[in-house]
């Protein structure tokens, strides 16, 4: 979501802060005006470990869950997997059984791994369970049920206090979050609380979400005493500490890079924001989970050192959470694992330097000397590629370049022949339509014709590397054609001399 750090109260300024006047009472008022009924919290054992405290390595996937990904999981080495509680394209989708839920359970060669089930409490979707056909029809729905959200189709905003709404997740032995206890997953990956702040945010968006969130807590473990529960986002909300304590975790996304959904770094003073919130759950003992949508490796080398000095658990992977990284445990980059799979053609690829680290002034990482020099020294460069790739774009199944591309690829030559101990990787991919072999001979030459293009504008050929990696590695599924044309793409690298 976007950072709603300049909405925080003006008096929250330390790491952690308690807003004054938030209660929660032993009921509920709804919006129709009756009690939703919960669990007393004396129901609820005080004191108890934190189930995500053996947690070094965890991941996220929602979609794609094929038997196949299924065990791909199952021989993971992932201390934890968020997965959803169904699968499938169809309308609704399947739900995980107990037995799949069980086998993704167990790690090789014994141990054993948390399984959690996504949840979202603040959007109503159209693919579970719970939609009804007829609410297809903008008439027929119901008044609780608000408009459809902008970043993802098929999931409407809702008033989250209404009585329905919050009776659909949980209360009944038909809720939602009995059918995933039911389904035996450990726990529970809720999302969406910070959708309050689309009603306002105000104290009274956030005390009724912080309120569902309690309510919620306290059903689930009056069913599940050992269940683990992480809150994804809504960081501001930590500053109610009766949420903070109950929930065993907080999950946060782009907590270094992508708040604007590009892979660039945030602003310095939006992680400095989040970063103090999330301290302050940490103080009262919780884990601080972080999601980072990355694939430059020297961004992925940095957000490391900084959850490594903090104390986060750290995991990377495609922001589309159709698959799972194992390179986060394995040790291996994002780059690494691209050149040592683009050999389907039986042409080798040496391995190259690690591309240029990004240094984050009072975020507390610190770049590695040894790979900054190319991206302190040519600041211009930088920008111009980062903003600049993006626009670089082909005729179909051609590796001609489109008339549009010269000003971004001009803007990029202008600023390299000025950055003469800088060197460039171009990487050219393509989507998943036609043969491999294909595929990958399309994305060399697309990566040749930029290289020849900066060429003929003046960078050095010997400061350029042209390499096509086909459609390994995308950026979405090769399921419509937006993802697709989001795969074909040409990515460029800074690499020191």
């Amino acid at each position: 979501m976007k950072s709603l750090r300049n909405l925080a109260p003006a008096f929250c300024l330390a790491a952690f802060c308690l807003l004054p006047g938030i209660t929660q009472p032993a009921q509920a008022q709804t919006a129709a005006g009756t009690m939703l009924a919960q669990p007393r919290p004396a129901q609820v054992k005080k004191s108890r470990k934190n189930p995500f405290a053996g947690v070094r390595y965890w991941a996220y996937q929602l979609k794609n869950l094929t038997a196949k990904t299924q065990a791909r999981i199952a021989r993971s080495p992932f201390d934890l997997v968020v997965v959803d509680y169904a699968r499938g394209k169809g309308i609704p989708q399947i739900p995980l059984t107990r037995q799949q839920v069980a086998a993704m359970k167990h790690k090789p060669g014994g141990g054993r791994r948390l399984i959690i089930a996504y949840l979202s409490i603040g959007e109503a979707e159209i693919y579970r369970y719970y939609w009804k056909r007829r609410w297809n029809n903008r008439r027929h729905r119901p008044s609780w049920i608000g408009k459809e959200s902008k970043e993802w189709k098929g999931n409407y905003l809702v008033t989250y206090w209404n009585r329905t709404w919050q009776n659909i997740i949980f209360g009944s032995r038909n809720s939602y979050v009995d059918r995933i206890l039911k389904a035996g997953f450990d726990g529970f990956y809720i999302d969406r609380a910070d959708a309050y702040y689309r009603f306002g945010d105000n104290q009274q968006a956030r005390n009724r979400m912080s309120d569902f969130v309690i309510r919620l807590s306290h059903y689930i473990r009056s069913k599940k005493p050992d269940a683990a529960i992480m809150m994804q986002n809504a960081e501001e909300l930590l500053t109610n500490v009766k949420l903070v304590d109950a929930i065993d975790a907080i999950a946060k996304e782009d907590l270094l890079y992508g708040i604007s959904y590009n892979e660039e770094l945030n602003k310095q003073d939006d992680i400095v924001w989040s970063t103090d919130l999330l301290e302050g759950a940490k103080k009262r003992g919780k884990r601080i989970f972080v999601v980072e949508y990355l694939t430059k490796p020297s961004f992925i080398a940095n957000a490391k050192k900084y959850m490594k000095d903090h104390g986060y658990v750290f995991y990377y992977g495609p922001r589309g959470l159709f698959e799972i990284r194992e390179s986060v445990v394995t040790g291996k980059t994002t780059g690494q694992l691209r050149r040592s799979s683009a050999s389907d053609d039986g042409e080798p690829h040496a391995v190259t330097q690690t591309a240029t680290a990004v240094k984050l002034t009072g975020g507390g990482a610190v770049a590695d000397q040894s790979s900054a020099g190319a991206a302190n020294a040519c600041p211009s460069l930088t920008e111009a590629v980062s903003r600049g790739a993006a626009a670089i774009k082909f005729r179909k199944g051609s590796s001609r370049l489109q008339h549009n591309s010269f000003a971004a690829l001009d803007r990029i030559a202008t600023a390299a022949r000025h950055c003469r101990k800088t060197r460039l990787e171009i990487a050219g991919y393509t989507d998943s339509d036609g043969s491999a072999r294909n595929n990958k001979r399309l994305s060399r030459r697309r990566a040749q014709q930029v290289a020849a293009y900066l060429a003929r504008n003046g960078v050095g050929r010997r400061h350029l590397r042209a390499i096509g990696y086909g459609a390994t590695h995308p950026l979405a599924p090769n399921d419509t054609s937006a993802n697709k044309a989001r795969n074909r793409r040409i990515e460029i690298k800074l690499l020191p001399q």
